[in-house]
């Protein structure tokens, strides 16, 4: 799993193009421990952290105010998901105070009452904060709304301070980052509701940093009256950003993925673009070089054949000095003429028909690449060949030698001398 770049927006480009401005980020290894994080005003801060630390496998989890998000619920009949994205807008219509042209809606999971939990953002605004977190050369994973980072396993409510304002999650589903002074008013009429017989109280974990709990006591004291709620006040002594960071880690997220429909994201787990465009860059410069090099061994063995056609040619007209119309072209046609006319005029005792049957023995003979062949030299008088070669062992040479005389041939080890891994012989052959 590549290290994950969470990036949490704190505003957005002033116009389309810009690049990604005004930002809080950490970035956590693949285990789940943070390696840096801060503020920054551009992503070129981060990137020459990243290039410091020799780190490319990243991928991005994009956060977005949970106040630029409307966080709802509806009840949408049917099982397939594609027919409940197909009615999707037209359920959430009503509770819409823009066009729905002008909003992204994404879809959460069905929750256990049938109904499904639901987040829409401004199209403009999302698909700005989109492309920008895309125009930093790496991968996106996911969008969520901040809030729905808080850790609520086991719980019913979560509350993270942060300055004037307040990030909210619950397990229902409700997610919100409101201003201070509009914290109880806005619990009491969200949540109060969701009071139910079998479970009349519910938990709500608050987190708050030392430096904020004096000036929280009195809000805190006025979310403590409403009636059905126990608290647990817990000290934050890390950015909220972490939090969140780790509770993604622990518990993974109840969020949405904000990141559906024209935003989708085509594999999470793909390299990264600033990783691929080395790799094509290697890659183009291996086959240039490969193509010059291949053209540069096809010239010089071009040049090479030449050669060697001509010092045959040479040799064949010097053997043959009477012949007038042989060329290149039909040298090997005119040899093969030569060798088949020898062979019919001198018989089966000929040098070459003692060297074509020895020959074809030889490719009989079990290893017989292992074979070398020192010297072949033929008498004319006695009609016999003598062959002087090495062999890897005795046996090679004897069966070679009961080839030859099995195809009628005289055959015969003249010779034998034992050297460190091989043995070296003469072997004599003679017409039938």
């Amino acid at each position: 799993m590549p290290n994950k770049l969470f990036i949490r927006a704190l505003s957005l480009p002033q116009s389309d193009g810009d690049m990604l401005t005004h930002f809080e980020w950490a970035l956590y290894a693949r285990a789940g421990q943070k390696l840096s994080g801060g503020l920054a005003e551009t992503f070129q801060n981060v990137v020459q952290i990243l290039d410091q630390n020799a780190i490319d496998d990243v991928q991005i989890v994009g956060l977005v105010p949970a106040n630029w998000v409307h966080s709802t619920r509806v009840t949408i009949p049917g099982k397939q998901t594609r027919f409940i994205q197909q009615a999707l807008p037209f359920a959430v219509e009503d509770q819409l105070a823009e066009d729905l042209d002008n909003v992204h809606i994404a879809l959460g999971d069905k929750n256990s009452d049938g109904s499904h939990s639901v987040d829409i953002i401004n199209h403009h605004l999302f698909e700005t904060f989109h492309t920008a977190l895309l125009e930093t050369g790496y991968p996106v994973n996911a969008l969520y709304s901040d809030a729905s980072l808080l850790p609520v396993t086991g719980i019913n409510v979560t509350l993270a301070f942060e300055n004037d304002w307040v990030l909210i999650s619950s397990d229902n589903g409700a997610v919100s980052r409101v201003k201070l002074f509009n914290a109880a008013s806005y619990f009491e009429s969200v949540f109060k509701e969701t009071e139910v017989a079998e479970n009349p109280i519910q938990k709500v974990n608050c987190y708050i940093s030392p430096n904020q709990l004096d000036s929280l006591k009195l809000l805190l004291a006025e979310l403590q009256q409403i009636e059905g709620f126990e608290w647990t006040i817990h000290d934050l002594n890390i950015p909220i950003l972490d939090l969140l960071c780790e509770s993604w880690f622990q518990q993974g997220t109840k969020g949405i993925n904000l990141c559906q429909g024209e935003f989708k994201i085509a594999s999470g787990s793909e390299p990264s673009l600033k990783k691929w465009r080395a790799v094509a860059a290697v890659a183009g410069i291996w086959f240039l070089l490969q193509v010059g090099l291949d053209l540069g061994k096809g010239f010089y063995y071009q040049k090479e054949a030449q050669i060697n056609q001509q010092q045959a040619l040479q040799l064949y007209k010097s053997i043959f000095p009477g012949e007038r119309r042989v060329t290149v072209n039909n040298l090997k046609r005119s040899l093969q003429g030569k060798l088949k006319q020898a062979t019919s005029d001198t018989g089966s005792n000929d040098f070459l028909s003692l060297l074509s049957e020895t020959g074809y023995q030889y490719s009989l003979v079990p290893n017989s690449q292992s074979i070398e062949f020192n010297s072949i030299n033929f008498s004319d008088q006695r009609q016999e060949l003598t062959i002087e070669l090495k062999a890897s062992s005795f046996q090679q040479l004897d069966q070679l030698k009961n080839g030859l005389t099995s195809a009628g041939l005289g055959a015969k080890i003249s010779s034998a001398i034992n050297e460190q891994n091989s043995v070296r012989g003469r072997l004599s052959v003679t017409g039938s």
